[in-house]
């Protein structure tokens, strides 16, 4: 009698540990189907999403997108790049770039941003306060998918870059766990917000 009224308990548990596996590879697919992303035209500005300073440089995961902003620059997809990331890591940024040929006039600093969403946020101010329309986002692979979620509910007409020499994407390890830590940060972004 008491292994028959355990059985129906038992049969539901599966239910929504496969209701949220399933949800969890369909995200998955979402963010790997776009973590290649590169504009296809030309932007008012080149946003480079900030990730911080090791060594009194850029950070493992920010020199890779500045080097990628510098790319997209020298080949004519923007005039201006906007470094985002709190102070000091907004002027090392800022050095990189201009130690790579980038003219400091071109540079715009956003020194006042924590996190992606105040990245984006603080970003579109200066794009407004100056009349600019379009930006293309440069970001690692793995984080293209919400931000470019983010740049959407901002109203940003964006496109984004993945930055391709990312280190997050050096081996099937990195790649997977960063796409996963991705998987419980989006569902995160759109229940509780930035």
């Amino acid at each position: 009698m008491a292994a028959r009224l355990l059985r129906p308990v038992a049969r539901r548990w599966w239910l929504p540990a496969a209701a949220l596996t399933g949800a969890t590879a369909m995200l998955y697919m979402h963010i790997r189907r776009v973590d290649g992303l590169q504009p296809t035209h030309r932007a008012d500005c080149i946003i480079v999403l900030g990730a911080g300073v090791r060594n009194r440089g850029p950070g493992r995961c920010y020199r890779p997108r500045l080097n990628h902003a510098i790319s997209l620059y020298q080949r004519g997809f923007a005039d201006r790049i906007i470094v985002t990331e709190l102070t000091p890591a907004a002027e090392v940024a800022c050095v990189h770039l201009i130690t790579h040929g980038i003219p400091a006039k071109a540079i715009v600093i956003e020194n006042r941003s924590r996190d992606t969403w105040q990245n984006l946020l603080l970003s579109r101010e200066i794009m407004r306060g100056r009349g600019w329309q379009s930006a293309i986002v440069v970001t690692c692979p793995f984080h293209v998918f919400r931000s470019r979620a983010m740049a959407r509910d901002l109203g940003m007409s964006v496109q984004m870059a993945a930055a391709p020499d990312s280190p997050t994407e050096q081996d099937a390890w990195r790649h997977v766990k960063y796409t996963l830590r991705e998987c419980l940060s989006y569902p995160k972004y759109r229940v509780l917000g930035p």
